[in-house]
């Protein structure tokens, strides 16, 4: 997205697609459903012995958030899974008790709101 703004038609939004073409269309609303690209590229993680995976994002136990150098803990979008807000908060709650409980490490659970049927849901066509 390069740029909205709200007008007396609705909302205008701007934005580029992949191929670089920019696009704009006038819309009554705007469902903003964003991550993040994991940040940690300069953190030369490739040097502490840490299993990565293809992507180079350190290889972790999704209930305890622990990864292959035990005293390191991942969340949010620095794990790359879900970049969604609310898995990102339960994340860092369980990688944080179990940051807190080192050596030890509890099992925790993320919310399962990907398989909850939201009860409306409304859509508008560009004018």
């Amino acid at each position: 997205m390069i740029g909205s703004d709200e007008n007396e038609t609705g909302l205008w939004v701007g934005y580029r697609n992949a191929d670089g073409v920019i696009h704009t269309v006038t819309v009554d609303y705007v469902l903003a459903a964003t991550g993040r690209t994991p940040n940690t590229d300069k953190l030369g993680l490739e040097n502490n012995g840490m299993v990565l995976n293809s992507q180079g994002v350190p290889v972790y136990h999704p209930r305890t958030m622990q990864t292959s150098e035990p005293h390191i803990f991942i969340a949010g979008d620095a794990n790359n899974e879900l970049p969604l807000l609310h898995e990102a908060s339960d994340e860092g709650r369980i990688a944080g008790h179990n940051a807190g409980l080192y050596p030890s490490v509890e099992s925790g659970r993320c919310r399962d709101c990907l398989n909850a049927t939201p009860p409306w849901a409304q859509a508008s066509a560009p004018r």
